[in-house]
């Protein structure tokens, strides 16, 4: 199965150096403004105040837009609390497990490996391990994926190890043992050559060349189904999603993206056939125009809900849905004055979780 006919051209004559840093960029950003300007931010923002469920309270913005479309609403039944943690690299190189009602690091799983800071922290189905790629040197076409217990009780193995190649973007399937992956392999002259999409299976080592790739380097591209039946894939500037059970032979159902605007951070949900995405716009001009997290009809591959709408100004990167499937996780990333937050939404609000770990969280 071919997933797209070429790599990213953004990236295609990059030195694979630029794929550490870039992610690093987008996990490193943090509020940046002297006290005095944030006392006066504080001070605007304090104005809309929410209860984030927990013993603290967090500013709070209101998400604004609807678009004509109706508000995402949780599944029906017994209200589940806000996950206690989540998982993030640790703003020290590693990967590290948060405080949900504090915001802060509680503990850090994997420090800084030889070959740079840990990327693309994602968890397990079950929520007991959490997934990462750690450069590993030497030379800058060298990375491995590695797994740790999110209790923190035992170190870091290697899973995925392919010398020559730089295996990126985690994505455990809930149901199995299986694992898909991003593999970026090097030209002798040290320039990325291909992106290429496997499925490993953990247990048997056997692994699934699916073709190449066209997702992202330092986003969450891919996401299994709950019952590990679907597979959604970045393709460009949009999402494909392809039944397990043929995706060596089947062309992925994408979902309907308009010119100007891209699809990132994946989420299939527990409900038939939707699935989460956020969809970021600009002008011809290169404005920002919006940033949403929206609900689509895989099988249409239209739009159906709203989740969220980023304040003006701002951008969402990284979305995770909780276990229970009510609790949605944002990465929130404003332009000016600059910052870096964790949100959750919570009756239509932003909430602020945590200004200290990176975007790209998960719960």
């Amino acid at each position: 199965m071919t997933v797209t006919g070429s790599a990213p051209t953004q990236l295609a004559h990059d030195e694979p150096q630029a794929l550490f840093p870039e992610a690093r960029r987008r996990r490193r950003r943090r509020w940046v403004i002297g006290a005095g300007v944030l006392i006066l931010v504080l001070a605007a923002a304090l104005a809309l105040i929410s209860s984030s469920g927990s013993e603290r309270s967090a500013p709070s913005h209101r998400s604004a837009r609807h678009d004509g479309l109706v508000r995402w609403a949780p599944p029906s039944g017994a209200t589940a609390s806000v996950p206690p943690v989540f998982v993030a690299g640790d703003g020290k190189g590693g990967a590290g497990v948060y405080s949900t009602a504090k915001g802060k690091l509680i503990r850090t799983l994997s420090p800084q490996g030889p070959g740079g800071p840990d990327q693309q922290v994602v968890l397990s189905g079950d929520r007991r391990y959490v997934y990462f790629s750690q450069p590993t040197g030497p030379g800058a076409c060298n990375a491995d994926i590695l797994s740790v217990p999110t209790s923190g009780t035992s170190a870091p193995t290697v899973v995925i190890s392919d010398p020559g190649t730089i295996a990126l973007a985690p994505s455990p399937n809930p149901a199995s043992a299986e694992l898909a992956w991003v593999g970026v392999t090097c030209s002798p002259s040290g320039f990325v050559t291909s992106y290429t999409l496997y499925v490993t299976n953990l247990a048997t080592h056997a692994t699934s060349d699916l073709g190449a790739f066209a997702g992202r380097s330092s986003d969450n591209e891919m996401a299994w189904s709950s019952d590990g039946r679907r597979l959604a894939v970045q393709n460009g500037s949009t999402v494909e999603v392809f039944e397990a059970t043929q995706l060596s032979s089947q062309t992925g159902q994408p979902l309907r993206v308009a010119t100007g605007c891209s699809l990132s951070s994946p989420v299939l949900l527990p409900r038939a056939n939707e699935l989460a995405a956020i969809r970021t716009c600009y002008s011809s001009a290169g404005r920002l125009r919006s940033s949403q997290a929206l609900v689509f009809n895989v099988a249409t591959g239209n739009p159906v809900a709203l989740i969220a709408s980023a304040p003006d100004g701002s951008i969402f990167q990284g979305l995770s849905l909780d276990a229970s499937g009510q609790h949605f996780l944002l990465g929130l990333v404003a332009s000016f004055p600059a910052s870096a937050t964790n949100v959750q939404v919570a009756r239509g609000r932003l909430v602020v979780i945590s200004h200290e770990a990176p975007t790209d969280a998960e719960w």
